[in-house]
């Protein structure tokens, strides 16, 4: 175990992978507050710090990859004054930089919700893999927030696919509605890079109890 938290592990796999796991204990679903952020902060510092890491798979635990941030957190924030709020956003941001800047290959595999923060998560990856239960999106802009770690550029490289109305992502033909009906293993253009079923992969990451039980690695 290369670090271990609350909310996110990293564990060495065979062949000079990690997997930098979101798993947060005696909760159902992975979200974005201060503690995730200051976990992963760190869990980056120890991969950085272990030059055998070839490459960086990133996953999660749960029935959904991430369903966004802590929306209590932000009752608070938003009562602090505008340079607070703009030095917790910069400081969160400085963090998922630091996630794609890793000098080594990373894999975000999304299962379920990737929502808000943690579709910008996934985007900081270099390349990303869809179960096909996957649902991704920035549904934060129906509240007027717009997201503040590097999705609104990143996306912009994701020529494939267009914001529906409710900040959820469809495809721009139906072919590839289609190949995500079916989720077959083949590359596509643009940010996501392939599609597969929900197979047991998927199952060894959301295990029967997902409340505060680590999740054997694969």
């Amino acid at each position: 175990m290369l670090f271990e938290g609350q909310t996110i592990k990293v564990d060495a796999q065979d062949g000079g992978i990690a997997e930098l796991r979101f798993e947060r204990c005696n909760e159902a679903v992975n979200k974005l507050d201060a503690l995730t952020f200051g976990e992963l902060r760190r869990a980056i510092d120890a991969i950085k710090a272990t030059p055998a890491i070839k490459g960086i798979l990133i996953t999660s635990a749960k029935d959904n990859f991430i369903v966004g941030a802590d929306i209590f957190e932000f009752t608070r924030l938003f009562t602090q004054p505008e340079p607070d709020i703009a030095a917790f956003v910069a400081a969160n941001s400085e963090i998922i930089t630091a996630l794609g800047d890793l000098p080594v290959p990373t894999v975000a595999a999304i299962n379920g919700l990737a929502l808000g923060g943690g579709l910008e998560v996934a985007l900081a990856a270099d390349y990303r893999v869809l179960s096909n239960n996957a649902k991704i999106g920035f549904p934060e802009i129906t509240l007027g927030l717009f997201p503040g770690y590097g999705g609104t550029v990143r996306c912009r490289a994701w020529p494939v696919w267009r914001q529906a109305p409710n900040g959820l992502f469809r495809a721009r033909s139906k072919a590839l509605t289609r190949l995500f009906s079916q989720a077959p293993l083949m590359p596509l253009l643009g940010r996501i890079s392939c599609a597969l079923p929900l197979s047991p992969f998927w199952r060894r990451r959301s295990r029967a109890n997902p409340i505060g039980k680590p999740s054997a690695p694969a």
